[in-house]
């Protein structure tokens, strides 16, 4: 799944929470604030966790320093200042500090074993966890209709090892959804999946990953991690209109799955056909896609479905190659599969 992307996340919020706080006293310290976070930030995503040299550790922690004296000044002078406190909290548990650590290998050309320090950028530390938290959480106390507050809330309990709590407030706060934009919900949905995957909650990632890619098509990351868990969790399957798009755009065949509610025989591929290793395998090379006749007649009308289960088999460009029409045992619909693959 592609990163949180804490920079944009900054950026995202500087773009439509200011308000209130985007002028007046303490101004300029809020805007020096955000500045030294998403410098520091944007410094730790782009080194993927790569180890950093000395002059890019030290400016990692010279840019928190500089931040946390800032947005704690107008914490000192407005304490109800809802964007002062998340800035304080995001410095202490989201941003990026240097950890060193020393690591021993031997030198190829003497043989002998030498001993270097490695730096790295992490986010947060232990010792500041818990005021970072209780700020964030101040800050969507005193903003509760800003999602964005509320979002960096469950974002700073996931990096300080919360998971369960994270996963908690992530699915209470999407019932919100209808008030988030896309990119709120993305992020929403994003947090939820990596909060489930920290607790090893299969169903409840792909759950989230479901919704990421409703609300976010073009992340790659999610789609791969629905990939990797289909062995555990079966075809994962899809809308029509998200999935044909990605099929387009990679290059992948498609397979629509017709069914129906009341459909007996299509219960019985659900429960006998499509658990099988052998067809979960095969149909990581489709786009698959399930479709609900009764609830989307327009697409059965568009491909001529008059039964159920049909299975239809798109090429990349959206052309038929290959049709079931009724039950098939998982030899028989793994021949046909076949068959509608390029070179089939």
């Amino acid at each position: 799944m592609r990163a949180i992307g804490v920079a944009a996340l900054v950026l995202l919020v500087c773009g439509g929470a200011w308000g209130a706080e985007g002028s007046g006293p303490g101004s300029a310290e809020l805007a020096a604030a955000r500045e030294a976070l998403t410098r520091n930030l944007a410094l730790g995503d782009s080194l993927q966790g790569a180890a950093a040299t000395e002059a890019q550790a030290a400016e990692a922690q010279r840019l928190v320093a500089e931040g946390l004296e800032k947005a704690r000044g107008v914490v000192a002078v407005q304490p109800r200042s809802a964007e002062a406190r998340r800035l304080v909290g995001a410095l202490l548990v989201l941003a990026y500090r240097p950890v060193e650590s020393k690591v021993k290998f031997t030198d190829s050309a003497t043989g002998e074993v030498v001993e270097q320090t490695l730096r790295t950028l992490r986010r947060g530390s232990e010792e500041d966890r818990e005021e970072g938290l209780a700020e964030l959480r101040t800050a969507a106390k005193l903003a509760p209709a800003n999602v964005d507050y509320q979002l960096d809330y469950v974002e700073g309990l996931l990096a300080a090892g919360q998971a369960r709590r994270s996963g908690e407030l992530a699915t209470a706060l999407w019932q919100r959804k209808g008030e988030m934009g896309a990119a709120q919900q993305a992020r929403g949905a994003r947090l939820g999946a990596q909060a489930a995957q920290s607790q090893k909650q299969v169903v409840e990632e792909v759950r989230w990953l479901k919704e990421l890619a409703q609300v976010d098509p073009q992340d790659e990351g999610a789609r791969k991690r629905l990939a990797e868990l289909a062995p555990v969790t079966g075809i994962v399957w899809q809308t029509y209109d998200a999935e044909m798009r990605t099929s387009r755009s990679e290059g992948k065949p498609a397979m629509i799955h017709f069914t129906a509610v009341w459909c007996g025989w299509c219960k019985k591929m659900d429960r006998e056909v499509y658990p099988q290793p052998e067809v979960i395998a095969l149909a990581s090379k489709f786009s698959c896609i399930k479709v609900d006749g009764d609830r989307q007649p327009d697409l059965t009308q568009r491909y001529g479905v008059t039964g159920y289960p049909t299975i239809v088999f798109l090429d990349p460009q959206g052309g038929e190659v290959n049709r079931v029409v009724g039950f098939r045992d998982a030899r028989a619909l793994l021949a046909e599969m076949r068959k509608a693959l390029p070179g089939g």
